[in-house]
């Protein structure tokens, strides 16, 4: 499975036209903006595959819902190839009480360790779901609902998962879902 998306060819026109009218008249100053390559932004919106978290920035910037635009060939989640299955954190915040378990069974047929808190599973949220240490996952899928976007710590989960990042870039990728 790729670990990339790209725009949906019937999208495509009418996302470039919205570039101006959120306030980037060039692709390099999209690309300046958020600090991607220009190559990054003209294969975004050329229908080509980039990065999965580019995609998701790139959308939000131009106020588009990711879903919507972007191109499911196999109508999988986005993760990687890989020969072993990977440990994957959800960490849930959505107030949902389906999405996290659908998640939850999907990606562990699929083969993949998936930690999933006891204390989530029961309905309740502790303390200790927000400070398990990220190191040991490959992913970090934070399922999160418009009321929990801004709260303490969720965004302390967010800077570890960055910082984490930016100590080991392969080590972490980071999926937040916001379900509304």
């Amino acid at each position: 499975m790729p670990r990339s998306l790209k725009v949906r060819p019937s999208c495509i026109s009418n996302l470039k036209s919205s570039l101006l009218r959120h306030g980037f008249p060039s692709q390099k100053i999209l690309a300046e903006e958020l600090g991607f390559a220009q190559s990054t932004v003209s294969n975004f919106l050329n229908g080509k595959p980039v990065d999965f978290a580019n995609f998701i920035e790139l959308c939000r910037v131009l106020a588009r819902e990711w879903r919507d635009i972007a191109d499911f060939e196999d109508n999988s989640l986005p993760l990687p190839e890989s020969p072993h299955a990977w440990k994957i954190l959800i960490s849930d915040r959505s107030n949902s009480s389906v999405l996290p378990l659908q998640f939850y069974h999907a990606l562990s047929t699929a083969g993949h360790e998936v930690v999933f808190p006891q204390s989530t599973l029961n309905g309740k949220t502790s303390l200790q779901d927000y400070t398990l240490p990220l190191e040991p996952f490959d992913y970090l899928l934070l399922l999160l609902s418009p009321g929990t976007v801004m709260s303490e710590l969720v965004l302390e989960q967010v800077r570890q998962a960055r910082e984490l990042q930016n100590i080991n870039p392969p080590k972490l990728a980071f999926y937040p879902f916001i379900s509304l």
